[in-house]
């Protein structure tokens, strides 16, 4: 198997191509088994997060979202700053377990001089964090095939303390430091990044040298890199722009206003992270359904609804879907099935999905086909996630400021 991650790390530069995501989802195929891995990494991810909903929100928990906040939810959100960015190539790579969907990753600069480490994009943490050049295999999982931060070789690295992050797959325990970060032309300095002293199995079998964190939680924004860059620069947007398209890329400080002109902007509850309420995932001839909130997750390489939803979407008359009766829920079908999903957002506007991006060849004897990478869930204390097989078909903005946070979405362009 072609690991782009290994030139990904060796050059400045590489031509995306070489990572296509047509290339990736065609050469590649998956079974049950492996969606069941899928969806319990992105279960495990939300452990945490569900157990902290019950506790700070116990009345507002609802099936499959967070219904009842929304009553603070409004469409009206500030007026976006209309300005550029600096735009960041995005790779694609393997999601877990390796070649599941995808994720996206980000070369990043730590230290001074720069050490250049790929790093999953990920909206659904903060901390950015790279494994540390001290830990050992029997420590750190998989570190002869990751680059490693090495403090002692940074001028600019100041030590801060020790840190304790559960990721619900497994636990890490990390050294944290200030330190400048590069992205692209962007110095942050004094930014606090984390390097690992303990990961776990599942982060060693992923495509990636850790993780940039791009979510909000108000217990840990100051860890944030772009919260450190907006402090560094009053001048600074802290806005950043996901197309997870054909040219992938990431956007720092701004978004394409000129190409997206009619990007809806949804005002979110600054608590969650990057919730997106009262959205309705659903398909053409499919039964009506209630919205659900969604937690836009671009480090998920899968997708997540509540079954009910899921089987309003694949009952559908015409459609010939097997489906598993074991959690999670999974959807085998022929591979020319028009699903023909589409995301409805509060006002109303429809964003489609790409079948392409849903689908994926299957060699489970017992459920041939295409397995869908959107898939059903029976835990009532799961969030809906909005993961990268439907963020493929989104050109995605989410900024933050003193008078509010919003998520922008408009249908990705060609």
């Amino acid at each position: 198997m072609r690991l782009c991650f290994g030139t990904i790390i060796v050059a400045l530069s590489l031509n995306s191509a070489q990572c296509a995501p047509a290339q990736r989802l065609k050469d590649h195929s998956i079974n049950t088994t492996d969606l069941k891995a899928g969806y319990e990494h992105v279960a495990a991810r939300y452990a945490s997060w569900a157990e902290r909903k019950k506790k700070q929100h116990k009345s507002y928990l609802t099936y499959g979202g967070l219904g009842k906040l929304m009553e603070s939810t409004r469409l009206a959100t500030p007026a976006p700053i209309r300005k550029r960015g600096t735009v960041l190539p995005l790779y694609a790579v393997g999601g877990y377990p390796k070649m599941l969907g995808q994720t996206f990753n980000v070369e990043v600069g730590m230290g001074t001089p720069a050490q250049l480490f790929n790093l999953t994009a990920d909206t659904g943490s903060t901390l950015t964090w790279a494994v540390q050049a001290s830990c050992k295999e029997t420590d750190c999982p998989g570190v002869a095939k990751k680059r490693t931060y090495d403090p002692s070789k940074s001028r600019t690295s100041k030590k801060l303390g020790s840190d304790h992050e559960a990721y619900g797959d497994g636990e890490m325990d990390l050294t944290l430091y200030n330190d400048t970060v590069h992205l692209g032309k962007i110095s942050v300095n004094a930014a606090t990044i984390g390097g690992a002293d303990k990961t776990f199995e599942k982060d060693g079998e992923l495509e990636h040298d850790g993780l940039f964190g791009l979510g909000k939680r108000l217990d840990v924004d100051t860890r944030a890199v772009l919260s450190a860059l907006s402090k560094q620069d009053k001048r600074f947007s802290q806005t950043i722009a996901l197309d997870l398209g054909a040219n992938a890329s990431l956007e720092i400080g701004g978004y394409d206003f000129r190409k997206y002109r009619k990007l809806v902007q949804i005002r979110v509850d600054d608590v969650f992270g990057w919730l997106l309420p009262r959205s309705i995932v659903t398909a053409q001839g499919a039964a009506q359904v209630d919205p659900v909130d969604l937690l836009v997750d671009s480090g998920s390489s899968v997708s997540m609804l509540p079954a009910s939803r899921m089987d309003a979407i694949m009952d559908r008359p015409g459609l010939k879907v097997q489906k598993s009766t074991s959690e999670p829920i999974t959807y085998a079908m022929p591979c020319d099935t028009k699903l023909n999903v589409h995301i409805s957002l509060p006002d109303g506007t429809q964003i489609p999905v790409k079948d392409a991006d849903i689908l994926m060849q299957s060699n489970d004897a017992n459920m041939p086909g295409c397995l869908s990478l959107l898939v059903g869930t029976t835990n009532p204390f799961l969030p809906a996630v909005l993961g990268t097989p439907m963020l493929k078909s989104i050109y995605t903005v989410l900024s933050r400021s003193a008078t509010g946070d919003w998520i922008g979405l408009a249908p990705l362009a060609a």
